[in-house]
């Protein structure tokens, strides 16, 4: 069975993968981008025909805006700080700048026309999609870093504490990919901005929980945390 570092190395180097084979294939015109208009079409003949698929998808998208997703940082990073989980509260509020970064470079990098339906946004560019690397990098990031506190809280160990990160994976697997979903089908991104998203931010998101050795035992990221590795987590103790 793979360790949570292996499972971890394993989506960096498939994220960077996806990321750098889609971001070629937009520079080259490869297969995947000539996807883009006839997937563009068909949501918009399902709109035509009466299907509500951008009032759906645009509901649950807002929630992972710029805004929305700064405000729900701020405060749980805020609460974590007051609770004394530090180490947490950094890097939730490290992987959120992150990602504002990295989208915000890319953007700027590969300057791709927005597509007809978000003409004139205020994001300027379309590739990547910063809803859906938020989702995984900023938003999905507080989901598992939230699992850690779980863990620091009732001090879970063993069967338990997987369980908690099994919980924590499978919601934020949920919210990336939804995301994503729900980006293409507001029409606001084409197809291939979004599996190039994807790949940035499972690549961002594992990088960070690699860098901050998360998951670990409990209270290893505590203001007071101190304590020996069990079963197959890695302790970090306080500076």
């Amino acid at each position: 069975m793979m360790s949570p570092r292996q499972w971890q190395w394993l989506g960096l180097a498939l994220g960077s993968g996806v990321f750098a084979l889609a971001a070629l294939d937009f520079v080259l015109g490869g297969p995947l981008s000539r996807l883009d208009r006839p997937v563009y079409d068909r949501i918009t003949a399902w709109e035509d025909a009466g299907w509500p698929v951008h009032a759906w998808s645009e509901a649950f998208t807002k929630a992972t805006g710029t805004l929305p997703s700064a405000v729900v940082t701020t405060v749980v990073v805020a609460w974590w700080w007051v609770r004394g989980q530090r180490r947490l509260a950094y890097w939730g509020a490290g992987s959120a700048l992150a990602a504002l970064a990295v989208i915000t470079v890319l953007k700027q990098t590969f300057r791709r026309e927005l597509t007809p339906m978000a003409a004139g946004a205020w994001y300027g560019f379309s590739f990547p999609s910063g809803h859906t690397i938020g989702a995984a990098a900023a938003l999905g990031m507080l989901v598992l870093l939230a699992a850690q506190r779980r863990v620091d809280r009732l001090g879970l160990r063993g069967p338990s504490a997987r369980s908690a990160w099994v919980v924590a994976v499978g919601a934020w697997s949920a919210l990336v990919v939804l995301t994503g979903v729900g980006r293409i089908l507001t029409q606001k991104h084409w197809a291939s901005d979004v599996v190039a998203s994807w790949g940035v931010g499972v690549a961002l998101a594992c990088g960070t929980l690699l860098l901050a050795r998360i998951p670990a035992e409990p209270n290893a990221h505590a203001s007071h945390a101190a304590s020996a590795p069990e079963l197959g987590f890695e302790p970090r103790s306080e500076p």
